[in-house]
């Protein structure tokens, strides 16, 4: 969705409308408005903190909280990656695993 966003942004769209289309705007569909989709008080508190602008396809996330929770930002996708990604540099290196 946020490349989307990105997409009609870079296209004409209103920033805001833009980051309202993948917030507030879905939490209204789904009638959930009076707990997520906006940062106001008694609301869940979900937030994703990115190292650049969030409709930029090059931010990547650098923090969640859920519930005002921070959660680990780790997955089995970054575990393997950690597991095997040595062995892929030290082999294009020519060097034996």
């Amino acid at each position: 969705m946020r490349y989307n966003a990105g997409n009609a942004a870079a296209n004409g769209l209103d920033r805001r409308a833009a980051l309202a289309a993948i917030t507030i705007n879905p939490a209204r569909i789904f009638g959930l408005s009076d707990r997520i989709g906006s940062l106001d008080p008694g609301k869940d508190g979900d937030v994703v903190v990115w190292d650049g602008d969030p409709l930029d396809t090059l931010a990547r996330p650098v923090r969640v909280l859920i519930r005002g929770i921070d959660q680990p930002m780790r997955s089995r996708a970054t575990e393997l990656r950690d597991r095997y990604l040595p062995a892929v540099l030290s082999s294009a290196n020519g060097e034996k695993p």
